[in-house]
């Protein structure tokens, strides 16, 4: 710390000459620390003066004020320090002014509160857009910005109540690039966006749960009999001409239902030589496609059909020369799934 006098609004270079502020000066404060940007804003926006008789105002730093001259005398030559610490001022080669130019000192000015970076918010969802406002008339506008450029007009005319909200519509893209802009309707050179980027995502879960067979059902080998399944949120899946050419990806993020075992029987060959028949081959490009395969005793035994539409049902003549037992169950499983089991 020092005693030394602090001078504003002059300056004494080593050289020997003075330099002096040309202009007027109102309202200045001292802190002993930094105060953060949100603190700086908070002052900016209350439109009052300095709470120093509560010691508080709209910051948290209140505590470190160290003086502030709010240079209401209006006469005289002696600054008084607002505060309890007695740093009054004396006026040296300057003149009372009244000329303050009109709203000078308050120019309109909006703060994004939130998506101000860093949310995820799904799409379908309804979230409330926030901001703050000072010195702006009439309504706002809000838009949603992605990767820089704007994306979509969330609403083109709304008040400037500080809250607005937001059903996010399930079409939109999903990303992690995303920002909100609020701009005054009058005046569009005023307007605020979103700190840093947030994301819009689906979290829509892909299940299936097979219905037959489910357990107990005996089955004749060579006869046909429909396998059936319900399901909901299945993705769009591409396969290569052939079905074959590479591995099929299965979902680990929804229930992979597998039926309880059940009795294929064979009265009329004893063959124990596996292999792989259908007596479909399913669509190769469609709309959430399915894998079935037939499971013996836990282990998988043979893929009924690599991919076929996902419409419930599928008719499955089982070939004579599968093994006959009481342990067998089918499973269902997504050919969409970018997740391995």
């Amino acid at each position: 710390s020092s005693d030394s006098d602090l001078t504003i609004g002059e300056i004494h270079m080593s050289n020997g000459h003075w330099y002096f502020w040309s202009g007027k000066l109102d309202d200045i404060s001292i802190w002993d620390e930094a105060i953060t940007d949100a603190e700086i804003t908070a002052l900016y926006n209350s439109g009052t003066p300095i709470d120093v008789s509560s010691n508080s105002g709209n910051y948290t730093s209140s505590a470190n004020l160290q003086a502030y001259w709010n240079f209401n005398e209006g006469t005289g030559s002696i600054l008084t320090d607002q505060t309890s610490n007695g740093n009054d001022g004396t006026i040296y080669g300057a003149t009372w002014s009244t000329d303050v130019p009109s709203g000078g000192t308050n120019p309109p000015m909006i703060t994004i509160t939130s998506p101000n970076g860093g949310e995820e918010w799904e799409l379908g969802s309804t979230n409330e857009i926030t901001w703050t406002s000072s010195y702006v008339s009439g309504n706002v506008k809000i838009e949603l910005y992605q990767n820089g450029s704007a994306y979509q007009i969330i609403e083109g005319s709304t008040d400037n109540d500080g809250s607005y909200s937001w059903t996010i519509p399930s079409s939109y893209d999903e990303g992690s690039n995303y920002k909100v802009r609020v701009s005054s309707v009058s005046d569009g050179s005023v307007y605020d966006e979103s700190d840093n980027t947030f994301t819009l995502s689906s979290t829509t879960q892909e299940t299936i749960t097979v219905t037959s067979p489910n357990g107990g059902e005996t089955w004749e080998l060579g006869s046909t009999h429909n396998i059936t399944w319900s399901s909901s949120g299945l993705l769009a899946a591409s396969r290569p001409p052939g079905g074959n050419t590479g591995p099929v990806p299965r979902q680990d993020y929804f229930p992979n239902r597998k039926s309880q075992p059940q009795r294929i029987n064979n009265q009329r060959t004893n063959q124990h030589s596996r292999e792989k028949t259908s007596n479909r081959t399913g669509s190769q490009t469609s709309s959430g496609n399915v894998k079935i395969e037939l499971y013996k005793d836990g282990s998988a035994y043979q893929t009924i059909v690599e991919s076929t539409d996902d419409n419930g049902s599928y008719g499955w003549t089982i070939p004579p020369s599968y093994e006959e037992g009481n342990d067998y169950s089918v499973k269902i499983s997504s050919v969409s799934s970018l997740t391995c089991m």
